[in-house]
């Protein structure tokens, strides 16, 4: 079926060798570039909250990075809506 086809293809992109080179170039490209800023120097000297928050506002972050926080978001949502609508 069309999803079997489509998850045999999206798989050839989590081989070993792609994987590695991903790693390789977020570890040796992009977290020195990110070290290497001056906003980052300077967040590091902020208590581990309000560090958090600089860099949710300072930083902009990667879709996957604000796909994966809007889940989060929408996940504790609705497991709040889930009790208070079962605690009436």
């Amino acid at each position: 079926t069309r999803m079997i086809e489509h998850g045999r293809r999206r798989a050839q992109a989590f081989t070993p060798a792609r994987t590695t080179d991903r790693w390789a170039e977020v570890l040796f490209d992009h977290v020195p570039r990110m070290a290497s800023r001056r906003i980052t120097r300077w967040t590091r000297t902020l208590p581990a909250p309000l560090r958090s928050g600089v860099n949710f506002f300072l930083t902009p972050p990667s879709t996957y990075e604000l796909r994966k926080r809007l889940g989060h978001g929408l996940r504790c949502a609705r497991t709040h809506l889930r009790r208070t609508t079962t605690a009436a």
